[in-house]
């Protein structure tokens, strides 16, 4: 049973890191993608494409791609997937907050993921 959820737990941490390609994409200003904003709601003045939307998109990036890897070392119940997935989890709940109401499922997943890092960690849980 605990396998089991390792593994479905491994492929939601994934699916998660991978949705993160879209803000990028967008906020890079290579693609437009129905429902997801070019800019965020803060700091005004963001511009699709320009410097700041290109550094916010490489976090989206970044928090992306940790998560897909920190999904996989669940997956293999590697010892370091925990350092990786809290800093993960939290630049992507800070982006979720930042580009508002579009990623309120996203701020959601970020804060669950977080809320089961620490109470597996108080556990002395090793999923």
């Amino acid at each position: 049973m605990l396998l089991l959820i390792r593994y479905a737990a491994a492929l939601v941490v994934i699916g998660y890191g991978l949705a993160h390609l879209p803000g990028a994409v967008v906020a890079w200003g290579r693609a437009e993608v129905r429902g997801v904003p070019a800019v965020p709601v803060w700091p005004p003045g963001v511009r699709q494409g320009g410097g700041r939307a290109r550094a916010l998109a490489a976090l989206w990036l970044l928090a992306g791609l940790a998560l897909v890897v920190s999904g996989a070392g669940i997956a293999v119940h590697a010892a370091w997937w925990k350092a990786l997935i809290g800093p993960a989890a939290v630049v992507s709940a800070g982006l979720c907050l930042i580009w508002g109401g579009a990623a309120r499922v996203g701020l959601v997943l970020s804060l669950a993921i977080l809320g089961g890092l620490a109470l597996s960690t108080l556990a002395g849980l090793h999923v």
